[in-house]
This record gives structure tokens, C-alpha cells and sequence, in this order.
């Protein structure tokens, strides 16, 4: 395993964490509309057959886009987290979808063949990878489709404000900052003809009785959206007697939560180099496991 890929890999270890976490966030939006609901809603998706999750998690928008699809569409996740495989799958299967699951990094690339994909999701996941865009253009169909969603920049430095962290010296701000709702158009217009913003506003609140609640979510948020905290002295300081006054000087803590969601299409396929190994569908009836 690539050294890289091992720092990283430990933050997803426990698919039940990042649950809790999606549970938590619902519970402090203001926007009361299920973030799932707002960007998919008018796609009509019921023709689309073969889907490819990148970053998949455990199956958080994956289920949401599950019930849309063609009643024998075959859903596959690819994920860091090889302990991801039994949620997810669960919840694709539950909508009454096929579902398949890869454990593998992407980073590098994508290692299955040209078109062969109806659509392709990214939630909150791209901003690690944001280099294989021009790979899913290579394997979507010509009619096919890319959901990308991200964090606003004005997010990321919401959350490091938060935690005591000034905005410039944040490792939150400089992850999200590869792929997110500022940069994202120019990103996916090298590789698609059309490109589609779907905003969706809300903010998180926390009243000064919810702090452990709030220091759950910050911990997991710096641990999820740097590359080794285990080295930022920034999180150690959360829970000290100083962060508390500060952080609830003024009342409930109000943290922007803007996402925005990408809709992509007219892929500007490139072909995989001749040298490129590459996969083949598969029939889709169990997981496959890739080396990371």
C-alpha cells in the first residue's frame, strides 16, 4: 500500500462515525430539505442503467439515487474503506437495485473500459481526486452523466473559524480548495460540454448547551478533510476553557453549510492509452476487490 493512501485510509475505518455525523448534520440544518432530495430532484434518471459512485461511503447518496434508476440498473461503489462494502451494499439492495462494490483508490486513475457508464456521482469526495475527471469523461456513454457534489470555500473556512483556526492556515480550506463550488465549473468544463449548478443553502446551528455535539462534528470534519491531523495542534486545543468562550461568546454557533452540486454533461471523451489495463463490465453479481 502507497504511504499516502495509508495516512489516509484510517479516517475511514468506521462507516458508523460518518452515519452519526450525516445524522447530526440534518439535525442542526436550517434547511430542512434533504440535501439529496434538492439536487436530484426533476432528473429523470428512470433509463439509466449503470452507475458508478466515487467515493461512496456507505451509501448515503447512492441510496437516494437508487429508487431513480431503471428497475434493473446495477449500482457499483468504489471506496477507500474496505469496511464500507456491507452499508452500502445494503442500501442499494434495499431500493431494489444491484449493487456492487469496489475497494480501491483512485487517485491514479480509473481502471474500467471507455463509456461503459449511464451516470457517475462524486459527493463530497472529489476534492481528494479531483485529477480523474477527464477519466469519467472517458467512461461515460455519450449521453451519459456526471453529479458532482462539494463545499463552498466560504464553508471551509466557516468550519476553521469555528475551531480557532484562522481561514489561510487551514488544512480544511486547502482540501476543499481543489474541487469545490468556486472552481468546480472551470474544473469540469475541460472535460464536459455542459456544466450545471444546483445551490443548496443552509447553515448548521449549535446552541451553547450542544457543545459536544459541535465538537463531534469539528473533530470529525478536520479529521475527514486533512491529509495527516494527527500533526494539527489545532485540534488539540478544542474543549480548552478558552475555545469555549470564544466560541460561544455570542450566543449559538452558526456555521455555513452551503453545498452546490454539479450536473454534468456532453463528456469529451479521451480514450485510455493502449497501455491502460482496463476492465470489463462483469455481470455484477458480487464485489471486487482491487490491491490499494
Amino acid at each position: 500500500m502507497k504511504a499516502a493512501a495509508s495516512r489516509e485510509l484510517w479516517r475511514y475505518r468506521e462507516p458508523r462515525r460518518h452515519e452519526i455525523i450525516s445524522d447530526l448534520v440534518r439535525a442542526h440544518s436550517t434547511n430542512r430539505q434533504d440535501i439529496r432530495e434538492a439536487v436530484l430532484r426533476g432528473r429523470d434518471l428512470s433509463q439509466t442503467r449503470e452507475v458508478l459512485e466515487l467515493g461512496c461511503g456507505f451509501g448515503f447518496m447512492s441510496s437516494a439515487v437508487a429508487p431513480r434508476v431503471h428497475p434493473s440498473a446495477r449500482i457499483t461503489g468504489v471506496d477507500a474503506c474496505r469496511d464500507n462494502r456491507e452499508p452500502f451494499s445494503a442500501r442499494v439492495r434495499a431500493a431494489g437495485r444491484r449493487a456492487a462494490f469496489v475497494w480501491m483508490t483512485v487517485e491514479a486513475g480509473l481502471p474500467w473500459r471507455d463509456r461503459i457508464y449511464d451516470l457517475c456521482v462524486a459527493s463530497h469526495s472529489l476534492y481528494y481526486f479531483p485529477q480523474i475527471i477527464p477519466e469519467v469523461a472517458r467512461m461515460l456513454s455519450p449521453d451519459g452523466r456526471f453529479f458532482a457534489l462539494t463545499h463552498g470555500i466560504e464553508s471551509a473556512q466557516a468550519l476553521s473559524r469555528a475551531a480557532g483556526l484562522p481561514p489561510e492556515r487551514s488544512p480544511v480550506v486547502r482540501v476543499v480548495s481543489r474541487f469545490c463550488s468556486e472552481n468546480a465549473v472551470e474544473l469540469l468544463r475541460r472535460s464536459f460540454a455542459v456544466v450545471e449548478a444546483v445551490e443548496y443553502r443552509n447553515s448548521l446551528v449549535f446552541a451553547p448547551d450542544e457543545v459536544e455535539e459541535l465538537l463531534l462534528y469539528l473533530r470529525f470534519k478536520f479529521r475527514a478533510l486533512t491529509e495527516w491531523p494527527e500533526s494539527e495542534p489545532e485540534l488539540r486545543r478544542l474543549e480548552s476553557a478558552n475555545w469555549l468562550r470564544a466560541v460561544f461568546a455570542d450566543g449559538p454557533v452558526t456555521i455555513d453549510k452551503t453545498d452546490t452540486g454539479f450536473w454534468c454533461a456532453g463528456p469529451l471523451c479521451r480514450p485510455a492509452p493502449p497501455d491502460q489495463e482496463t476492465w470489463q463490465e462483469g455481470d455484477g453479481t458480487g464485489d471486487r476487490l482491487w490491491p490499494i
